[in-house]
């Protein structure tokens, strides 16, 4: 779901966006961890991750950043979402409680 709404009147370029979707994670440090992760991005204004759902809400200035740059740094951080999927590497250095792939560590 994508809604875009401007802020102020019709002839501003400054484009608010909101979307919502799914994010793999677990618990409350994936929460935190998610959420740190892209609200340092410049440009996004509000974020919000449901552990019980995995739904992920945002709301950001798409002249700022892109909903790539978003996706590609919540998998940056160890979560998958969508097509934008976390390094081995990172995702096994996720605490144990946070891995909601598998348990245990690759080989």
């Amino acid at each position: 779901r994508r809604h875009t709404r401007y802020i102020g009147d019709w002839s501003s370029d400054v484009c608010s966006s909101d979307l919502d979707f799914l994010v793999s994670g677990n618990c409350i440090m994936c929460k935190n961890r998610i959420e740190t992760a892209t609200l340092k991005l410049n440009g996004v204004k509000y974020v919000n991750w449901n552990s019980k759902t995995s739904n992920f809400s945002i709301i950001y200035n798409s002249k700022k950043v892109t909903i790539d740059e978003i996706r590609s740094k919540i998998a940056e951080v160890g979560h998958d979402n969508g097509e934008y999927i976390s390094t081995i590497e990172t995702y096994d250095g996720l605490p144990d409680c946070c891995r909601y792939r598998h348990t245990g560590k690759h080989e």
